[in-house]
């Protein structure tokens, strides 16, 4: 989570085992972005591009999906840079949009986010953030091509540390 209440974060854990990864985004004001599919997520639908129901989720929700671990990286976003509320009524109006691993996935959803959200003058720290993510999201491909991305996002009935 934000440690700072002058800093927003994309969040982001890594491919391992049998966990895919994730990204989510840490607003300063405490909104917290995260996007997930609601049902499990099978071959069929990687090959056949096919979208499925989503779900959002929380800090705790996420860590407790990704093996009670927190994040393997963290960026930094700086307060000046972003419109929290402007991020805040796109994440009230598109939460519920469809999941699909292709094209709308938690990057994907975290990086139209930002982009939404980010404040004039900054375009050049979009393109670094989107560097990053784009990094991540090539890790995650690679650990796809195997048997591994079958999931679903987190559970409330998992049990996790507190």
């Amino acid at each position: 989570m934000c440690e700072l209440a002058h800093i927003s974060q994309v969040l982001l854990w890594d491919p391992s085992g049998n966990n895919i990864g994730h990204c989510a985004l840490q607003l300063s004001d405490g909104t917290y972005i995260s996007f997930w599919p609601e049902v499990q997520y099978t071959r069929r639908d990687y090959v056949k591009k096919l979208p499925v129901k989503s779900k959002w989720s929380t800090y705790k929700q996420d860590k407790c999906a990704e093996n009670d671990n927190g994040p393997d990286h963290k960026i930094v976003i700086e307060n000046s840079m972003l419109s929290n509320e402007r991020i805040r009524d796109w994440w009230l109006n598109n939460q519920y949009q469809d999941y699909c691993l292709h094209s709308n996935h938690c990057a994907d959803v975290v990086y139209k986010a930002i982009k939404i959200g980010l404040n004039e003058g900054f375009d050049d720290k979009l393109d670094d953030i989107e560097s990053a993510i784009k990094d991540w999201k090539d890790r995650v491909q690679s650990h796809i091509t195997g048997d591994v991305m079958w999931f679903k996002g987190p559970s409330t009935q998992k049990l996790c540390k507190t």
